[in-house]
């Protein structure tokens, strides 16, 4: 008995349900194909060739006739495998008409299915959900926008955008200048109801447009965008236009609605006087400007610019197609693999464009993802934003390189020994050894030099200058009066406690004579008692109002403005007080390294604007941090490398953690400067930055969970 042969098997059907459309000619000419799926409303993208396949198939035709029959009816030569493979993705995407088993079926049900977990990894960073179907609405209204978008009305509104852009730009400074008005809540919602207005105008050009060109529009909604809300209209069926062009217009419509309301709301806050009007043209602008500029002509992003582009390069599909083109080509550098590329006919300039754009999309996106997550970590919930970043990395980086090792693990009959692939393999190995091997670092931390033992003279009560008995730079005594202040406030209640005492000895005085009020006498010494404790604290203040040098030195820092009569707060710095001949180096080093600072570590302090250096020991480290900075040479507010805040009386509050390193200095030939600024370089204990960063994230977990 023989078997039949399977080519004389007559061909599946496709379902009749199918639409076939005429696509945009590719770069070289060739005509290109979309079939329509009006179940899962999608369009597929067929060359010439599958197109003549579909055309000439008929009911009953075995593999063999079809063949035949297409080479009788065109110049196209086909093969028996290229036939085979369309059928098989057409398969693959149900293209096909008949019955096909229960088993077949159910294997797809469960292929489809995806865990609720998985489907939030893949979806959360972009979802859509559909609100109006306005296809009757501009249909009946199109006639309406017409002369809106007029040959004259676009001319005018060019000219009109034109002499706005000019006017700003010469007031560019006060344009700019208007933004920090905004940065409030109430700014945020104005922000917030102009954009959403300018959006609404940009889908709707996208709409018009379409149905200008006789096209459907399925719907209009709200997308989500990493959960944050944006508008959107599914122009889909513009794949039903063979040209380019008119797509183009389609894609672009909504870009040039936002630059004309950008262009003509600039004109408007040029012209308008400060008030309500010069605000909302204000908004208004800036908000277009930014969303058109910053986000939709990016085409990194699937928005207005991902479409041009494609559109522009006559490339439908840009993103995947240009993944795997680059995917191509990093095996072929990297490895040295020969491979087929995944498209033919491609020229090495458009590769070399499609290389660049998916390079560009991988580094913009995670920035972009990296960005959101901080900005959620820091405005909203910490856990969050860690498992958005933790998310965003698996998703954009871990995920990719795991599954590019399974294909080329499954490739791996495909290496051979070239060039390449060495030079790639000792990179990795370069890259893992510094990664892994504990290696000791060179770090720098910002320092100055400071006094080992010094006095700081404080105002004690707010009071006025009396006297003045020293002047900057000269040299004091111990228990020497510096300057004498005096408090009117603090005279008077002294006087008015020794008056009190005087009342009260006459009183205990008059007690002690009368036997009969004798019982009244312990109550009067005891109020007398504190009284006089009152009085001697009191007191003790008014001597502390003359303030003394409490060790021999230089007054190397004294306020020059002071002058008798001068009012002064309390705790205002005054000056100080050291022996110039006893210096140190002080460091502040950031809490995630103080781990890596140990007591009899060398240092070296390297100065400012200057070739000089001061080698020392690590004398001292601070157990606790500081909050507050006491040299304000340091602070970002003059120039300084350690961000800070000023509060209240204009005191430094140290934004990030750092602790206090005091480093003794080896000996000098001539005493140092108090003041001197530089950066002390430390060679660190060897660690492993795998270690490094392991346990950054384990102390980043540890805190931000409270435990």
């Amino acid at each position: 008995m023989t078997t039949p042969d399977p080519e004389e098997k007559p061909l599946p059907q496709f379902r009749k349900d199918l639409q076939l459309y005429r696509g945009p000619d590719e770069e070289d000419g060739t005509p290109t194909f979309n079939v329509y799926d009006p179940v899962k409303v999608q369009y597929y993208k067929i060359s010439w060739a599958e197109s003549i396949i579909l055309q000439h198939l008929q009911l009953g035709m075995t593999l063999s006739q079809l063949i035949e029959e297409v080479e009788r009816r065109s110049t196209l030569k086909v093969t028996k495998e290229e036939v085979v493979d369309f059928f098989m993705q057409a398969q693959g995407l149900n293209l096909l008409a008949g019955a096909r088993p229960s088993e077949m079926v159910e294997k797809e049900a469960e292929l489809t299915k995806i865990h609720p977990i998985k489907w939030f990894l893949t979806h959360y960073l972009f979802f859509r959900i559909p609100l109006l179907k306005p296809d009757p609405f501009l249909e009946k209204t199109l006639p309406w926008v017409m002369p809106l978008v007029s040959k004259p009305a676009m001319m005018l509104y060019t000219l009109l955008s034109f002499i706005g852009i000019v006017m700003t730009f010469n007031r560019f400074e006060e344009y700019v200048g208007t933004f920090p008005y905004f940065f409030n809540l109430n700014g945020v919602i104005v922000y917030a109801i102009a954009l959403t207005g300018v959006k609404v105008i940009h889908e709707l050009a996208h709409a018009y447009t379409a149905k200008y060109y006789k096209t459907y529009v399925a719907s209009m909604g709200v997308a989500f965008l990493v959960l944050w809300p944006v508008l959107y209209t599914d122009v889909t069926d513009s794949w039903k236009l063979a040209s380019r062009r008119q797509r183009l217009w389609i894609t672009g419509a909504g870009v040039l609605s936002e630059f004309i309301i950008a262009g003509l709301c600039t004109l408007g806050w040029a012209l308008s006087e400060p008030g309500l009007w010069h605000s909302l043209f204000f908004v208004l602008s800036s908000a277009s400007w930014l969303a058109t500029l910053a986000i939709n002509i990016n085409p990194a992003m699937r928005f207005d610019g991902y479409y041009l582009l494609s559109d522009l390069w006559g490339i439908d599909n840009l993103q995947p197609r240009s993944f795997a083109v680059t995917r191509w080509k990093l095996r072929k550098w990297l490895f040295g693999l020969e491979l087929p590329p995944p498209e033919e006919g491609l020229s090495e300039q458009r590769v070399r464009g499609m290389v660049i754009y998916s390079f560009y999309t991988w580094i913009y996106r995670l920035i972009l993802y990296t960005t959101i997550a901080i900005f959620v970590y820091y405005t909203f919930t910490k856990a969050l934003g860690i498992f958005l970043f933790v998310l965003e990395i698996g998703l954009l980086i871990v995920w990719p390189i795991l599954s590019e090792f399974q294909t080329l693990y499954r490739m791996r009959g495909s290496f051979r020994r070239n060039v390449n692939i060495v030079f790639t393999f000792l990179v990795a190995l370069i890259f893992l050894g510094w990664f892994v091997i504990p290696l000791p670092r060179t770090k720098w931390f910002s320092a100055l030099t400071v006094p080992i033992v010094e006095q700081v003279l404080y105002v004690p009560l707010n009071s006025q200058v009396e006297n003045i008995f020293v002047e900057r730079g000269v040299k004091v005594k111990r228990n020497q009066p510096l300057i004498q202040l005096y408090s009117e406030y603090l005279s008077n209640q002294i006087r008015q406690f020794e008056a009190e005492q005087k009342v009260l000895d006459q009183q205990i005085h008059y007690l002690s004579l009368q036997k009969l009020e004798r019982g009244q006498l312990p109550g009067k010494q005891k109020e007398l008692e504190g009284l006089e404790e009152q009085l001697r604290t009191l007191q003790a203040q008014a001597v502390d109002l003359t303030i003394r040098a409490e060790l021999d030195g230089v007054l190397y820092l004294w306020d020059q403005n002071l002058q008798e009569g001068q009012y002064l707060r309390k705790d205002l710095v005054l000056g100080k007080i050291a022996d110039i001949s006893q210096a140190e180096i002080l460091c502040y080093v950031p809490e995630h390294l103080i781990g890596e600072i140990f007591v009899g570590q060398k240092a070296t302090m390297m100065l400012t604007n200057s070739n000089e250096k001061i080698a020392g020991v690590v004398r001292e480290i601070d157990p606790t941090r500081d909050e507050l900075l006491t040299y304000s040479q340091l602070a970002s507010e003059y120039g300084g490398d350690l961000a800070v805040s000023v509060e209240d009386q204009g005191r430094f509050y140290l934004l990030k953690s750092y602790y206090p390193v005091k480093i003794s200095i080896n000996e000098q030939k001539e005493p140092l400067q108090y003041g001197l600024l530089g950066d002390v370089k430390v060679t660190t204990r060897p660690r492993s930055k795998l270690v490094t960063l392991f346990r950054w994230m384990l102390s980043l977990i540890w805190r931000e969970s409270g435990l």
